[in-house]
């Protein structure tokens, strides 16, 4: 079992957000950087809005978004 950062509930939220408000990639990245920030992380302004990109592009799933905010969290 892989160590998750992020509660499943916490990473719906996240996602239903994204969808509800048909976020553009520079808002979803954006949004991606608050969360992060939120719970106690750094990240990339760049590479959240590639990441925001990337997770519209292949569809909201719940194991996507959570699979790009792992990669995005860098700790403080």
């Amino acid at each position: 079992m892989s160590y998750q950062r992020f509660s499943t509930d916490d990473v719906a939220m996240l996602r239903e957000e994204l969808v509800l408000h048909s976020m553009d990639s520079w808002q979803a990245g954006e949004r991606l950087e608050m969360f992060l920030v939120e719970h106690g992380f750094g990240v990339s302004k760049p590479e959240a809005q590639r990441a925001a990109r990337r997770i519209g592009a292949r569809g909201y799933s719940l194991k996507r978004v959570r699979e790009e905010l792992e990669k995005l969290a860098l700790v403080m």
